[in-house]
């Protein structure tokens, strides 16, 4: 991860890819909490509600139940 981040660019983009590429062939269970617990994620035009790291959970495994029905 740290590599992928270290070559520069636009290393937010590389690293949610690089992040999200590593959650897929690891699991989520292999995320360190300590990586996840600060995410949040501030919503415009909904008064200042933000996700949190169960939002983003939650919606992971909504998006992973909507992906196997196909």
């Amino acid at each position: 991860m740290r590599a992928a981040i270290d070559v520069g660019g636009d290393t937010d983009t590389v690293a949610a890819v690089t992040g999200g590429l590593a959650g897929a062939y690891h699991g989520m269970g292999a995320i360190l909490t300590r990586w996840t617990e600060p995410l949040h994620v501030p919503l415009p035009s909904f008064d200042g509600r933000v996700l949190h790291r169960t939002d983003l959970v939650d919606l992971a495994h909504h998006l992973d139940s909507e992906i196997a029905l196909d």
